[in-house]
C-alpha cells in the first residue's frame, strides 16, 4: 500500500505481488493490473503494453506518475515473473460492503438485476453496467467497446472484478475487467 500512498511523483518502487486481475486489455498503449501482497491489494498501469496472466507472481518496478487525466498512479516499468499460481478466488460481496476501504483492489464477485448501460461520456471505451441488488444498488465500469452489453439489461448476472476508489470523487467503485 505504501506504494500507492507513496506520494510523491518521481518515486521509484519494487513490490513482489500476485497478479489478481488484468484490466484495460483493450488498450493498445499499456496494461493495467490489480495486485496484492501480504499486507494489502492496489490498482497499477504500466507504461507499455505487458501481458501478465491472473496468478502469476511477479517483481513489479516502476514509478510514481501523473496520468493522462492528472490523476497520480503508481506505474509498472519492468516485470520479473517470479512464479504462477491460480489466480486468487473472488471474495462475493453485497452492494453494502462497497463502502469498506479493506475491500480496496480486492478481486470480488457481486450479483444483481442490470437495469441500465451507460457509455463514459469521457472515455467511450468504458461503459458503466446499473444493477440493482436486494443489498442496494450499484455500478460496475467494465471496459468493453466491442461487447454489445445492452443485451444484458433485464438479466440476472454475477460478475468479477476489483474494487477501486475513483481518484476525482474519492468514493469506491467495481471495476469489471471482463465480465465473466
Amino acid at each position: 500500500q505504501a506504494v500507492w500512498s507513496g506520494v510523491h511523483e518521481g518515486e521509484r518502487f519494487s513490490i513482489e505481488c500476485t497478479v489478481t486481475a488484468a484490466m484495460d486489455k483493450d488498450n493498445p498503449d499499456h496494461s493495467a493490473y490489480a495486485i496484492m501482497d501480504a499486507s494489502s491489494a492496489t490498482y497499477m498501469k504500466s507504461t507499455g503494453k505487458l501481458l501478465i496472466e491472473p496468478g502469476a507472481y511477479v517483481k513489479m518496478s516502476g514509478h510514481i506518475g501523473i496520468d493522462e487525466y492528472n490523476w497520480q498512479h503508481a506505474f509498472i516499468d519492468s516485470v520479473e515473473i517470479l512464479g504462477k499460481g491460480d489466480a486468487p478466488k473472488p471474495l462475493p460481496i453485497t452492494a453494502a460492503q462497497l463502502s469498506d476501504a479493506s475491500l480496496d483492489s480486492r478481486l470480488v464477485s457481486m450479483s444483481g438485476i442490470v437495469s441500465d448501460i451507460v457509455t463514459d461520456e469521457i472515455d467511450p471505451r468504458w461503459k458503466f453496467v446499473l444493477f440493482r441488488s436486494t443489498s442496494g444498488p450499484f455500478v460496475a465500469a467494465v471496459s468493453a467497446e466491442k461487447e454489445p452489453l445492452e443485451r444484458l439489461v433485464g438479466a440476472e448476472i454475477s460478475v468479477t472484478g476489483v474494487v477501486n476508489i475513483l481518484p476525482y470523487v474519492g468514493r469506491r467503485s467495481f471495476m469489471i475487467p471482463q465480465l465473466l
